[in-house]
């Protein structure tokens, strides 16, 4: 009888560890991305931070986890670039999109709006906009929004939960500084935490 509740207390004991094991490799508010554009350059990108942490030693990753989602920003500006990098395994590794917003007021990646995309000419005129850009590596090429005049009628959506700076976009016309070269932003969107990079989110 002892044996065979030695065995019971062994079994519950091993499923209690497996599952603390489990519940090591998660992360609270984890980083993610997901980007899909067509044109010149075409193609899926997704970054899941929860994904590659659960993948341990075996991740593709070369660098930490949080370094794939990067917000460029200070305490005291009305600016800040997010910066987005395909995972180390993903054919285009080495391309960057990115957001550039300038708000009007301080700590943007505490404010929830709908940024305007403006054309070069008109970027003056307003106190709040987003510019978005892409670089592709293999042609060095960027792709940027405020070159197509037909961007001004679009809007990017940030907004934040909790520690999370989040955000949304769907067919947003890119192209290089003469517009030969062209790509779309089918849909974008994103969550990271600035807290990562120092940022309060108060």
């Amino acid at each position: 009888m002892n044996k065979f509740k030695n065995l019971i207390f062994l079994t519950l004991l091993s499923l209690c560890l497996a599952c603390g094991k489990e519940d090591d490799v998660k992360v609270v508010d984890s980083e993610y991305f997901s980007l899909e554009v067509a044109g010149d350059v075409s193609g899926t990108i997704v970054y899941d931070e929860s994904k590659y942490v659960a993948a341990g030693s075996s991740s593709p990753l070369s660098d930490d986890f949080d370094t794939y989602l990067m917000v460029t920003a200070s305490e005291f500006d009305r600016t800040m670039t997010l910066n987005f990098y395909p995972p180390d395994d993903h054919p285009r590794a080495g391309d960057i999109f990115s957001l550039t917003i300038k708000a009007s007021q301080l700590k943007p990646w505490t404010l929830e709006n709908e940024y305007i995309t403006p054309h070069i000419s008109q970027l003056q005129q307003y106190d709040d906009h987003i510019i978005v850009s892409y670089y592709n590596r293999e042609r060095n090429v960027d792709y940027v929004s405020y070159y197509l005049f037909e961007n001004t009628s679009k809007e990017v959506k940030i907004w934040t939960e909790g520690e999370l700076l989040k955000g949304e976009l769907t067919g947003i016309k890119l192209a290089n500084f003469n517009g030969s070269r062209q790509i779309t932003v089918r849909d974008f969107n994103f969550q990271l935490r600035p807290r990562d990079e120092g940022l309060s989110m108060n």
